[in-house]
C-alpha cells in the first residue's frame, strides 16, 4: 500500500508529502516494520497511507488502512481521561484517602495515597516489576500489586509506574465504578471515536503483530503486549 494526498495543495501539501517519505524511509530501513498515517482536516480526510508489513512471522502479511495496533501504555491516557470525567461528576475526588477501601494499607505510608499521587507517578509506587511472573490469577496480580513496597515516599518524586495504575482500577472496582462504561459513554463517543476496543481483539479483524513474548512464548497478535494485563485477562487501566 502506497500513501496518497487528497485535496491538499502549497506548503501543507509539501510537508504531508515530506511525512510520507520519512515514514516510508523508516520501513525501508527496517527502523520500523509498518508504518500507517491518516490525516483529518474539518471531519474530511485529506491524506492517508502505509507501508510494510503488520506481521513478518511466521507469515508476512501486509499492513492497510484497515490494521488495528496495540495502543499499549497509551491506555493510561484513556483511563486518566475516564477517571477525569469521574472527578467531574463528583463521584471520586482526586485527594480522597483511598486506604479506607485498601484494607492492606491501613498501616504503612500507603495511607497517603490518593488518585491524585497515582494518576502523576508520584506516590513511590515502583516501575517496572514483573508481577506476572509470580501470579496465577487475576487476584493474585492485584494483590500482588497493593502489597508492592514503596521505593519512594509519598510525593517525593516522579517515577512512572503501571502497578500505580492497576492499584487505581482497583480502588475504582471497590466504590464499585464503572471507568470503562465513562470511558465509551462520555469521553469516546462524544469524539466519535468507535474503533477503539479493550482486548483481546476479534479473530476476524487485521491486527499488527507486537513481538515475540517469551512469557507466553509466542507471536502476540489481537491481545495486549504488556505481561501484567495479560494476566488480568486481557486488559487494564495501564495497557489494554
Amino acid at each position: 500500500m502506497e500513501g496518497k494526498v487528497l485535496q491538499v495543495s502549497g506548503s501543507a501539501g509539501s510537508k504531508l508529502n515530506l511525512l510520507e517519505a520519512r515514514l516510508r524511509d523508516f520501513v525501508e530501513a527496517g527502523q520500523v516494520p509498518c508504518a500507517v498515517y491518516c490525516v483529518k482536516k474539518n471531519g474530511l480526510t485529506v491524506a492517508e497511507g502505509g507501508w510494510g508489513y503488520r506481521q513478518l512471522v511466521p507469515e508476512r502479511h501486509p499492513v492497510t488502512l484497515n490494521t488495528w495496533f496495540d495502543l499499549a501504555s497509551l491506555t493510561k491516557v484513556f483511563f486518566a481521561s475516564a477517571v477525569m470525567k469521574l472527578v467531574d461528576a463528583g463521584e471520586i475526588s482526586l485527594s480522597e484517602p483511598m486506604y479506607r477501601l485498601i484494607p492492606e494499607w491501613q498501616d504503612s505510608a500507603k495511607r497517603l495515597i490518593t488518585p491524585w499521587h497515582l494518576l502523576t507517578h508520584t506516590s513511590g509506587y515502583p516501575g517496572q516489576v514483573r508481577l506476572f511472573e509470580s501470579s496465577s490469577t487475576c487476584e493474585q496480580l492485584v494483590q500482588a500489586a497493593l502489597n508492592l513496597p514503596l521505593r519512594s515516599q509519598v510525593g517525593a518524586c516522579v517515577e512512572y509506574s503501571s502497578q500505580g495504575f492497576m492499584v487505581l482500577e482497583e480502588w475504582l472496582q471497590r466504590k464499585g465504578l464503572d471507568w470503562q462504561r465513562t470511558l465509551f459513554e462520555d469521553v469516546l463517543a462524544p469524539l466519535n471515536i468507535e474503533e477503539v476496543q479493550f482486548g483481546p481483539l476479534d479473530r476476524g479483524l487485521e491486527v499488527a503483530a507486537t513481538e515475540y513474548c517469551r512469557w507466553r512464548e509466542r507471536v502476540v497478535v489481537g491481545e495486549v503486549h504488556d505481561e501484567k494485563a495479560g494476566g488480568l485477562g486481557g486488559r487494564g487501566a495501564h495497557a489494554g
